[in-house]
């Protein structure tokens, strides 16, 4: 499962989808901790960049996650979530994630806890487990 993990990440995507509701539940690695998250889906051509490294610079959900500011994920479909709560409106059209042909839509999320994680890539194959199934309790 390609994923990264950092405290601020910068999200571009033609579809950025924010799960409104409570709050859900996501298990840290062995299970020993808990954050409450809000989750969010990337539907169409979206990327995920670290803006800022976790403190300290180790995985909290996945042991092969992207920690390194800079570091990015990309593909057809990503799903990840942030410890800090999501508002729709924080959602921008165009500026820096515009492209060529679309006004794509960029999100910045800061939740000092911010997983995600490639669901389909590029070529259209998926990662098997959908990490919704493995992190979200």
């Amino acid at each position: 499962m390609l994923s990264l993990e950092a405290k601020k990440v910068l999200l571009k995507s033609q579809k950025i989808e924010i799960k409104t509701g409570l709050p859900r539940r996501a298990k840290a690695l062995g299970n020993k901790k808990t954050f409450l998250v809000y989750p969010l889906s990337l539907k169409i051509n979206g990327s995920g960049e670290i803006l800022n490294e976790l403190n300290p610079k180790t995985p909290l959900f996945v042991t092969t996650s992207l920690l390194n500011q800079g570091d990015t994920i990309s593909g057809k479909n990503l799903w990840g979530f942030s410890c800090k709560a999501l508002r729709p409106d924080s959602i921008k059209v165009g500026g820096e994630a515009r492209s060529s042909a679309h006004p794509r839509q960029s999100l910045r999320l800061d939740g000092e806890k911010c997983f995600l994680s490639v669901v389909e890539d590029f070529s259209g194959s998926n990662s098997g487990t959908h990490p919704q199934d493995i992190l979200i309790e």
